[in-house]
């Protein structure tokens, strides 16, 4: 009798193909042998038919032979003609709930930190705009409320209080890696699984965060990622049941939000400022990091507060769904904005800020909010640069 399994049991034969081993459930039943009819004696192809048949009955019995001996001789030779199964860049597995179209799903988890267990429930958008709702839970009160809208992250603090904007998403958004930003750094396909039928791949970072998605359908279903002193578990369903997100209404956000244009001056409470130019080719810096480039703004920036600021914190570039990038501090294009230098009350200051942007980054806006001497003032600006 043929050998079902192949010698390292990774694969099963069906009766007429080799499958993966753990497709075994799945497999088509083996096809009925069918008997050929006796040859006609007489028949003028008789004799031809008839020495064919005997050459394959012997070649059947050596193959026979040698699997019921050795088995490994046939289980080989199939696996070497059976291609082995693709496995997708990790990157595009990541991407699977945006580009295989599953437009919501709620989730649900836990976040431990510091020996203290929250309850985190919510919804995710992947298209056609990302955006993330949180309820964080203690001992059945609620922690915080948050929500990422258009790559602006609002809180909120107190039921029935108002949100406060900022350009930095929640935590939680930012680790998941669907906020529109570089893949996670060490980003690779762990293996594949099977959860709940369903087989999925798993993917890991360096930061050790695991993604478990669908392979089929392109829709997570877990999520885990190692917090300080502690662990978020997350789990997914009700795909596309949940309604689209927006932003919080201004009446209900205590962060005054304007939006400027370039070229245009925008005046917020304590400062005005001027983005004039906007460079997508800077030259003479250095070779960027592969899969980013560089970013440089020409900036005018007026102290209208009655106190002496510093511009190193107040400049934030972030994509359409929430991904921030950095200053690139350590690079000057001359004039280089005087970030580190006290700008007094009434002061204008000018020159270039750098910033390094992934190369398919989209919807880039810069954000701008009031120093942190500043306390006494709530503020986003947004300007579009791309």
């Amino acid at each position: 009798m043929r050998p079902q399994y192949s010698s390292d049991g990774s694969r099963y034969w069906t009766g007429s193909r080799w499958i993966p081993a753990d497709q075994v459930l799945n497999a088509p039943p083996a096809p009925v042998p069918v008997t050929p009819p006796a040859p006609r004696v007489g028949a003028a192809w008789h004799r031809p038919r008839v020495l064919a048949s005997a050459l394959a009955a012997l070649l059947v019995v050596g193959l026979v032979a040698a699997a019921v001996s050795g088995g490994a001789v046939v289980a080989r030779h199939d696996e070497r003609a059976t291609p082995p199964l693709a496995v997708p860049p990790a990157a595009t597995i990541l991407s699977l709930p945006i580009t295989d179209g599953v437009r919501s799903a709620a989730l649900s988890g836990t976040l431990t930190r510091a020996g203290v267990t929250e309850a985190v429930a919510g919804i995710i958008d992947f298209t056609p705009a990302r955006a993330l709702a949180l309820t964080l839970m203690r001992g059945g009160a609620q922690v915080a409320e948050t929500l990422d809208c258009a790559g602006i992250g609002y809180s909120l603090t107190q039921p029935g209080g108002s949100w406060v904007a900022s350009p930095q998403i929640s935590t939680i958004g930012a680790v998941m890696g669907w906020a529109g930003g570089p893949p996670p750094q060490g980003l690779r396909v762990a293996g594949r699984q099977m959860i709940s039928g369903q087989r999925v791949w798993h993917l890991t970072s360096s930061s050790g965060a695991g993604w478990w998605i669908a392979a089929s359908t392109g829709r997570p279903l877990r999520f885990t990622y190692p917090s300080a002193g502690g662990k978020l578990e997350l789990t997914f369903d009700g795909f596309g049941a949940q309604p689209a997100m927006t932003a919080p209404p201004p009446g209900q956000v205590s962060t005054v939000v304007l939006t400027g244009a370039p070229g245009k001056v925008v005046t917020a409470p304590g400062l005005a400022l001027d983005l004039s130019v906007v460079n997508r080719t800077p030259r003479g810096l250095p070779t960027p990091p592969p899969g980013y480039r560089y970013l440089a703004l020409s900036l005018t920036y007026q102290n209208l507060s009655p106190a002496p600021v510093k511009l190193d914190s107040v400049f934030t570039l972030t994509g359409a769904y929430g991904a921030t990038y950095p200053e690139a501090s350590w690079l000057m294009v001359a004039p280089a904005l005087p970030e580190l230098q006290e700008v007094g009350p009434g002061q204008q200051v000018s020159g270039w800020d750098v910033f390094l942007v992934a190369t398919g980054a989209r919807g880039l806006m810069l954000r701008v909010g009031p120093p942190p001497e500043q306390q006494d003032v709530d503020f986003l600006v947004s300007i579009p640069v791309s």
